[in-house]
């Protein structure tokens, strides 16, 4: 067989206008502006995209000679004692895990041979997020290290410091000398990144993904700012970056979403003549769509949102357990969320394609429409003087609240659909949800989007509780 030969020669190309005539043939003779989908983010999606959709979105697509696509399987584990904390650590690893983040509540004295009893941080990748005194920290990670005479150039991992992520939620007054120190003191550990940025701040507040990227990179041009006055270049910073992102459960645009966003990356570069360089990307499932009625309903939404995540380019995938948003996660429940990667990768070939998406005229679409509502909303907040000025003006918190009242009211109506929440409920789980809608106005609420619905159907419950027995 000739592999030259064009097997559709036979037929008459199709045009845009056809496709929209016979869309409108199977749907009733509906106008085709009826089938238009009006997103959160602002912009008009149409029902159906061609060829003739595409015209100039070719440097959106990744060289498909490329390599396989690898991602790391990331695992969160919290330390309440470096003792459990090594245990459900080791567990992990022996479970699939490449790379374990362990939550420090308290930068104090830690005991590394406890806390890593087990680990080689040469084979996995060791990371910490903290609140506090980070560099101190860091400094005593390293002389552990140098004491069990590892190399520091096979070493990698993460050093998680948003203190703008913490300030947006907690208020509390941000040192950016500590992370200027944290940052000079990680230097010469190529492997181990400290700048560490993201976007669940915004999502768990509720905001659109337009939103998400616009205030994610002016979180990020803020630090470049910054640094440069403790005299850190931005190229320094840029080797020092890693962006934390949260995954919803919009699957397409999610996908599009880490795409506009190395798009967007490469634009802030080029813009500070840095040298354009791949930005590690950790992606991470959100509490903003997570349940407490019918828990095991949030093992599918991680689901959707891990196999977004691949697809649209992770470096590395950490699942949140499914009831971590409201309880401790058990060892199986951070099992079956560290499986979630595993099974992407081991039974489902995820990683066999560098660019399944590449091509794709909805999603190439999409990713279109992000990155120019996203160059626009992201010059509004520089207008107003970067992300701390329009945040003490109120003006990202006033953006994100009209995005999640809006939520918040069609889920009420049942217009955005939680399964086992507001459809399809279970109705012997008479338990009493824990949780509140209420804070701060001048910062940023952590929520879940079915809070107030899980309210209702709580004050239900507690009537039905407390009826007599006949």
């Amino acid at each position: 067989m000739n592999t030259d030969q064009n097997l559709f020669a036979g037929f008459a190309p199709v045009t845009k206008e056809q496709w929209k005539l016979q869309a409108m043939a199977e749907t009733g003779s509906v106008p085709f502006d009826n089938l238009l989908w009006h997103t959160d983010e602002g912009f008009t999606v149409q029902p159906l995209y061609t060829a003739e959709d595409m015209e100039g979105l070719e440097d959106q697509y990744t060289d498909l000679a490329a390599a396989e696509r690898r991602w790391k399987n990331y695992v969160e584990v919290a330390v309440t004692t470096d003792e459990d904390a090594g245990n459900l650590a080791v567990a992990m690893k022996q479970n699939g895990a490449e790379g374990i983040l362990f939550q420090i509540a308290d930068a104090g004295p830690h005991h590394f041979p406890v806390l890593l009893k087990g680990i080689d941080p040469q084979e996995t990748e060791i990371s910490f997020g903290l609140a506090h005194h980070p560099a101190d920290f860091f400094l005593a990670y390293l002389y552990y290290l140098e004491d069990r005479g590892l190399r520091s150039d096979r070493v990698k991992g993460f050093f998680s410091y948003d203190i703008l992520r913490h300030w947006s939620v907690t208020g509390d007054k941000p040192d950016f000398g500590e992370l200027a120190r944290l940052l000079i003191e990680s230097q010469p550990y190529h492997g181990l990144k400290c700048l560490v940025t993201g976007s669940h701040e915004f999502v768990n507040a509720g905001c659109n993904v337009t939103q998400e990227l616009a205030f994610t990179l002016h979180k990020l041009s803020q630090y470049i700012q910054l640094m440069h006055e403790e005299g850190i270049t931005v190229a320094e910073v840029m080797d020092e970056l890693v962006l934390h992102i949260a995954t919803g459960s919009d699957y397409f645009m999610e996908i599009a979403k880490l795409r506009a966003l190395k798009i967007l990356l490469e634009e802030i570069q080029e813009f500070y003549g840095c040298e354009t360089m791949a930005i590690p990307i950790i992606s991470s499932s959100t509490d903003w769509n997570k349940t407490y009625y019918e828990p095991n309903l949030n093992l599918l939404r991680n689901t959707s949102e891990a196999m977004a995540a691949v697809i649209g380019g992770c470096d590395a995938l950490m699942i949140r357990a499914h009831d971590a948003c409201f309880s401790t996660p058990s060892a199986f429940s951070s099992r079956i969320a560290l499986n979630t990667g595993n099974l992407l990768r081991f039974e489902s070939y995820f990683d066999k394609v560098a660019d399944p998406a590449a091509g794709s005229y909805y999603i190439e679409n999409l990713t279109r429409m992000l990155v120019v509502h996203t160059r626009e909303l992201f010059r509004k907040i520089e207008a107003e003087g970067g992300y701390i000025r329009a945040f003490e003006k109120g003006i990202i918190q006033e953006a994100i609240r009209g995005t999640r009242e809006k939520k918040v009211e069609e889920i009420a109506a049942g217009k955005r659909v939680f399964v086992g929440t507001n459809r399809y409920p279970d109705g012997n789980d008479l338990r009493i949800a824990q949780g509140s809608a209420d804070g701060d106005p001048s910062l940023l609420p952590q929520l879940r989007a079915t809070v107030a619905a899980e309210a209702k159907r709580s004050n239900e419950n507690k009537l039905l509780q407390a009826k007599p027995i006949i």
